[in-house]
Order: structure tokens, then sequence, then C-alpha cells
């Protein structure tokens, strides 16, 4: 009885506290502290085995081990996978190069876009 009452208990708290989903941030794991990142922070970020690299709008880099897979579900629906190896930030995209396939982001580095995505890319750009 005490014990269904203290879960009960427990329950409505977490119920109360807000979660970072909702805050728009990632929750990332360096160098033995947590860092919180705003999703509007996020430029892009590029898979390197099972690590990841994560660019920052005011150029910084950031190494986490998470897969690109495993980001991308922490992720809300600003962030696109263009390619195997790259999710965007569809706000820090400045141009498409549909010829080429390549994206240019705010900060002038250029990403790939897979051959599969390019029709969905380019029909999300022109919406």
């Amino acid at each position: 009885m005490i014990i269904r009452k203290l879960n009960n208990y427990n329950q409505s708290r977490n119920d109360e506290r807000p979660s970072f989903k909702k805050l728009q941030r990632l929750v990332i794991h360096q160098d033995g502290c947590i860092r919180l990142l705003n999703f509007e922070h996020i430029e892009y970020i590029k898979a390197d085995s099972n690590y990841c690299h994560i660019y920052l709008t005011n150029d910084e880099h950031l190494l986490v081990s998470k897969t690109l897979k495993s980001l991308l579900e922490d992720l809300d629906n600003t962030f696109i996978r263009t390619h195997k190896s790259y999710i965007a930030n569809m706000r820090c995209i400045t141009a498409y190069h549909i010829k080429d396939a390549m994206l240019t982001m705010t900060s002038g580095n250029q990403l790939d876009v897979s051959r599969a995505n390019k029709s969905m890319l380019k029909n999300l750009m022109i919406r």
C-alpha cells in the first residue's frame, strides 16, 4: 500500500517535470558533463562511424559517441537526413545546388545530398 502510494507520487512528480525534448534541446554527454544544445544552434551533424561531429552556428565543433540515427530521433522535424553521413538543420540551409546535389549552409560548408533524398529535399525547399 505504501509502495503503491510512493510510486503514484513519483509518477505524478515525473509528469510535472519538463522534459528536455519539449525544451527544444539536445542532451549531449561530453567530457564528464552534460551539455544542453539548443536546436537552433546546431547547423549540421556529420557521421563518423559510431561517433558524430556536431557543428554549431558559432563555429564550435563537438564530437559525441552516438550514431546519426540515434541523434536524429532526439531532434525535431526541422532536421532532415540528407545523406547517410549528414543531418542538416533546415533553418541553416542557404542554397540547394540540385545539379551537384549539394547543400550550402550558413557557415559556407557544403553537404552532400544522396540521390534518394534529392527530390524529397527539393519538395521541402519549394514549400
